[in-house]
């Protein structure tokens, strides 16, 4: 049997349609990241790896705004891998959805969403020690 049928997704899912990207960056003096809104099409998730910092987060646009989420899963503090449209946890198996919520546990708690705010043509995230 296929890993990607075991886990019922593809570990490939960034290479094609979803359009998922790395972007690599570093945090300003502030604990700051700014990323080129341009880069940021509605409903596509891009992934930001930021120097110094322990997990990868998940920027995502919508309709009306955008969303920071830290790839940490709320149970155990395991990474987090992309999955469909939303997020999972190959240590416990929790998944959540694309907006943080949590679809099935162990995880009882959302992921933490980091503040952003749009200066220009750029999107500001405020990164926020993780908790777990």
């Amino acid at each position: 049997m296929g890993i990607g049928m075991l886990f019922g997704t593809s570990f490939l899912e960034s290479c094609g349609s979803t359009k998922l990207a790395l972007i690599k960056t570093s945090a300003n003096s502030e604990g700051r990241v700014s990323i080129p809104l341009s880069g940021l099409q509605n409903n596509m998730v891009r992934i930001l790896r930021v120097t110094d910092y322990p997990f990868d987060i998940a920027v995502k646009s919508y309709e009306g705004g955008y969303l920071a989420l830290v790839m940490q899963c709320t149970h155990a503090g395991h990474p987090l891998v992309k999955s469909g449209d939303g997020f999972y946890c190959t240590l416990h198996g929790s998944r959540f959805k694309g907006d943080g919520k949590v679809q099935t546990g162990p995880a009882s708690q959302p992921l933490m969403h980091l503040p952003v705010e749009i200066q220009g043509d750029q999107l500001l995230l405020t990164l926020l020690k993780p908790v777990y």
